[in-house]
């Protein structure tokens, strides 16, 4: 449909030939509010403590749950029974069969370097364990 507009020619009607801008200018702003709000979010660098945590929930009480608990010297328990690093996967494997659904909880000392933990996470995953969850103690200060 086009549009017309009166002209002060003897009553002639002429197409009016301007380019709407205004969706354009409504899109750019719909662009620009994106933008503000998710740069805070890409900025790299956090200083993150770890292993304290404000809002923490207590560990379900399931038969499920496999828990591997990493010491100061860097030594691995599964559930509370020491395991070497090269029969680590062996014992995770063994007990993931056992449990129908199990939900690794990883507690690691808060000394152990990033490092030792992501090589952690990463055997799990190996071993197939879709659920992987870091334990961590309540912070002392909640507010």
């Amino acid at each position: 449909m086009k549009r017309y507009f009166a002209s002060s020619r003897g009553g002639k009607k002429s197409p009016i030939s301007q380019i709407n801008t205004t969706p354009f200018v409504d899109v750019m702003l719909v662009l620009l509010v994106i933008f503000i709000v998710s740069a805070p979010l890409i900025e790299s660098g956090l200083v993150v403590q770890i292993p304290e945590a404000k809002r923490t929930s207590p560990l379900p009480d399931t038969k499920d749950k496999i828990i591997i608990t990493v010491n100061k010297k860097e030594e691995i328990f599964i559930q509370d029974e020491k395991v070497l690093p090269s029969f680590f996967m062996k014992k995770l494997q063994s007990s993931i069969v056992t449990s129908s659904s199990p939900i690794v909880y990883i507690k690691a000392h808060h000394t152990l370097p990033y490092k030792k933990v992501v090589q952690i996470i990463d055997w799990a995953h190996q071993c197939g364990c879709l659920k992987i969850s870091l334990v961590v103690t309540p912070s002392a200060n909640p507010s």
